[in-house]
C-alpha cells in the first residue's frame, strides 16, 4: 500500500506533469471506483494544484476536486494514451494535449477510491484525518497530546488515520525501530525521552523515505527499508537478525536487541507484556 513517502513523491511528480493542463474528459471504467455521485462534465476545467492530505490525493480544478485514495494496489500514471486499454485501468483523465493520467488497481480486492466534489463540499473522510508528520502542525507538544488521549499500543497508534495521518505498515516499524521502542508499549506509558525519540523517528524515517524514493522510484519492494520484510536479515544497527510476528491482521517486523530488550514477541497476546 503506498504511504505517505511515496504519497507525497507522486504528489510533487503530478504537480509537474499535469498542473495548468485543461481536461478534455474524464472515463470511468470500473463503477466501483467512483464514490461520489457526479453527473456533471469537467471539460473547460484545467488542474490548478495537487495537494495530499494523509493517504489522499487532491486534484484541485477550476470548479472540482478529484479526491483519489489509491487503498493497497491502486496506482497513477501519466502517459501518452495506449492503442489498447489495459486490464486494470479504472478510469482515465484526459487532457487537452493529447495526454492522459491513468488510474490503474492490480489484484481481486477492489477498493480504490475516487471522489469528485465541488470545491465547497465536504469529504467526511478527510476531516478526521489526524496530524499530518509533514505539515507545520505536527509539533511536539501536539504530538505528546495524542499519545496521551488514551491508551493504544504504539504500532496501532500510528497506523491510525485519525491520529496520525499518512503512516501504515511499513513506515509504522521503520518507525519504531529508529526510535528503539516496542511495537506493543502503551502510548501513556512512554517516558518524555521516548516520546521525543518517537517525535524525532517519525519526522527522520518520512524525510529520509521521500528523499530515497525521488533517488529510486517507487517500488513495491522497497528494498531500501531496514526492517520491514526483512525477516531473519542482519539488524542495520546491531546485526542481530530482524523478527517478525503476526498481530490482529498485519504483520510486524522489530529488532529484539533494539527495541525489546532481548525478547521475542509470540503475537497478540504477548502484548501484555509491555504495559
Amino acid at each position: 500500500m503506498p504511504e505517505l513517502p511515496e504519497l507525497e513523491v507522486i504528489k510533487e511528480n503530478l504537480a509537474s506533469q499535469i498542473k495548468g493542463k485543461n481536461i478534455k474528459r474524464l472515463k470511468i471504467f470500473k463503477p466501483y471506483v467512483l464514490k461520489s455521485c457526479f453527473t456533471e462534465c469537467l471539460t473547460d476545467e484545467s488542474v490548478k494544484r495537487i495537494q495530499r492530505r494523509g493517504k489522499y490525493l487532491i486534484i484541485e480544478l477550476t470548479h472540482h476536486r478529484i479526491i483519489i485514495h489509491l487503498m493497497l494496489r491502486g496506482s497513477i500514471q501519466y502517459a501518452l494514451p495506449q492503442s489498447r486499454l489495459k486490464k486494470n485501468t479504472a478510469g482515465l483523465l484526459e487532457f487537452e494535449d493529447g495526454t492522459v493520467l491513468e488510474l490503474n488497481e492490480t489484484g481481486h480486492k477492489k477498493m480504490m477510491s475516487l471522489y469528485i466534489l465541488s470545491q465547497d463540499d465536504i469529504l467526511s473522510n478527510l476531516e478526521n484525518c489526524g496530524l499530518d508528520p509533514l505539515s507545520n502542525s505536527f509539533t511536539l507538544e501536539r504530538f505528546r497530546a495524542v499519545l496521551h488521549e488514551e491508551p493504544q499500543q504504539l504500532k496501532s497508534l500510528l497506523r491510525n488515520q485519525k491520529k496520525i495521518a499518512g503512516i501504515g505498515n511499513a513506515y509504522a516499524d521503520e518507525i519504531l525501530w529508529k526510535a528503539q521502542l516496542s511495537p506493543f508499549k502503551l502510548s501513556t506509558k512512554l517516558t518524555d525521552k521516548e516520546i521525543k525519540a518517537l517525535y524525532r523517528g517519525i519526522i527522520e524515517i518520512l524525510a529520509w523515505a521521500i528523499w530515497t524514493i525521488r533517488k529510486k522510484g517507487i517500488s513495491e519492494k522497497r528494498d531500501f527499508l531496514n526492517v520491514h520484510q526483512r525477516k531473519n536479515l542482519p539488524c542495520p544497527r546491531c546485526k542481530d537478525p530482524i523478527h517478525m510476528v503476526s498481530f490482529s491482521h498485519f504483520d510486524t517486523y522489530y529488532c529484539p536487541s533494539c527495541q525489546t530488550q532481548g525478547r521475542i514477541l509470540k503475537g497478540r497476546h504477548i502484548s501484555k507484556l509491555f504495559r
